[in-house]
């Protein structure tokens, strides 16, 4: 099996390819300002698919921006602002969390047999629902 990985120290992405068809990106954050330690915050890849189906454009005009480039087609996060793509990534993590806490506490609520305890947790499923609201809406901000 053939391997190839490109990787870019600067904007702190690797994009790995094996034959026959996957990739696998890497979001790398420096430990220190050396350049010679890394640590993998996120990693991305596609399903198993032919070689002739596996298309990664070469977008931007510096490096960093292809390497984020890669790793957005990769992640199906898509076109997204310039040096955003960690920010991204973040916020996904954290609407997802958000919306299972969503959930478990919207189950919890029906459960509940009290009244009152029902209508503190709906305040506190409309706060939720508000603080997700911001956040999907930032995250169409960092989105193009």
């Amino acid at each position: 099996m053939r391997q190839f990985c490109a990787q870019n120290s600067v904007s702190g992405t690797a994009v790995w390819a094996f034959s026959p068809a996957a990739v696998i990106c890497s979001m790398l954050f420096q430990r220190d300002n050396t350049h010679t330690q890394f640590r993998i915050t996120k990693s991305f890849a596609t399903t198993w698919m032919n070689q002739s189906q596996l298309l990664l454009a070469i977008q931007g005009q510096s490096l960093p921006r292809i390497y984020d480039n890669f790793v957005a087609q990769v992640s199906g996060i898509g076109e997204h602002k310039a040096g955003a793509l960690a920010e991204i990534v973040e916020l996904k993590k954290r609407i997802a969390t958000m919306e299972s806490e969503l959930q478990s506490l919207e189950k919890r609520m029906r459960k509940e047999p009290q009244y009152d305890v029902q209508v503190k947790m709906n305040k506190q499923v409309k706060a939720k629902r508000q603080e997700l609201a911001l956040l999907k809406q930032k995250m169409e901000e960092l989105s193009v």
